[in-house]
């Protein structure tokens, strides 16, 4: 495998994860639009108004929208699941410190700062063993 290929594989995991934040975001608005589409259907003041035709139509356009981002958030985290643990299992076959910053990088999603002084490492040393880590995860 490439570098290139092999740090497009260790960046599925994030991929994923935006992804899944996004659908996540998406269902918050459509729940929020039910909501207030319900609240609008069922009281009219006090009196109860009657739903037409068309707030049937949104409502079951916005429920199927509901039940599709909800299936999709679920594949997804089925997807970023599996994609983790082949990606764990390649991880844990390098060296350390490779393979404590490629965890640490690419699963846990922490910054270079972040690992530099938790390691108790320079940031320019990080950005080095990274690189030597991505290249020995493209040789396996």
């Amino acid at each position: 495998m490439s570098i290139e290929e092999a740090k497009r594989e260790l960046r599925q995991i994030y991929s994923y994860y935006n992804r899944l934040r996004d659908r996540k975001e998406r269902l918050a608005e459509v729940r929020e639009r039910l909501f207030s589409f319900s609240m609008r259907v069922s009281t009219y003041g006090n009196i109860a108004r009657p739903a037409t035709s068309k707030d049937k139509c949104l409502l079951e356009a916005l429920l199927d929208r509901m039940d599709a981002l909800e299936a999709e958030i679920s594949d997804g985290i089925i997807a970023m699941y599996e994609a983790q643990q082949r990606i764990v299992k390649k991880i844990e076959m390098l060296d350390e410190p490779y393979a404590t910053i490629l965890t640490r990088r690419y699963v846990h999603m922490e910054t270079f700062e972040k690992i530099a002084v938790m390691m108790n490492y320079t940031y320019g040393y990080v950005k080095q063993l990274l690189g030597r880590g991505i290249r020995k995860y493209a040789e396996l």
